[in-house]
């Protein structure tokens, strides 16, 4: 399932900016495998903050689960815990400032997950400081001679 969302992503490894409009042009139904593979295997959650451009495959997992979306404009006061959906995790600077409004807004970080993760690039390090899990469907690395899957220490999800 998710092995159709990697070869679409291994088209576009020549370099990263090739890559990221690859994510970004993402139909509803490229997103799909993603979709279905965090709705099963990531652990509970009571609503879905989706950073820009992982807008549609946030509306995705919520419906799956039946749980909200938390909207940018302001989160609800009631709390619970939240899923961070990133369509990338590079550096993790979004992703952390999300995380702390979260937890200054009454609300706990169930984990961070995106659709990729560049592992050169240091965001899972920078999010592991606050003590939150991290999980990835695709982790891609970089090398001298351009992008490829990760190869180190990947995640596995036991498809």
């Amino acid at each position: 399932m998710i092995e159709t969302f990697r070869q679409h992503l291994s088209q576009s490894f020549s370099s990263e900016a090739q890559l990221d409009g690859a994510v970004s042009g993402l139909s509803a139904f490229d997103w799909q495998p993603v979709a279905d593979l965090f709705a099963m295997r990531l652990p509970e959650f009571d609503a879905v903050y989706a950073l820009p451009g992982a807008e549609q495959l946030g509306a995705e997992i919520a419906q799956a689960r039946g749980v909200p979306e938390v909207s940018r404009s302001g989160w609800p006061g009631a709390g619970g815990e939240v899923l961070i959906l990133s369509a990338q995790l590079k550096d993790g600077q979004a992703e952390e400032a999300v995380f702390t409004q979260a937890r200054d807004s009454g609300w706990q970080v169930a984990l961070i997950a995106a659709a990729v993760e560049y592992t050169s690039l240091g965001g899972r390090a920078r999010l592991h400081r606050h003590d939150v899990p991290v999980r990835a469907a695709a982790q891609v690395a970089t090398t001298p001679g351009g992008l490829i899957f990760e190869r180190r220490a990947p995640e596995r999800w036991n498809h």
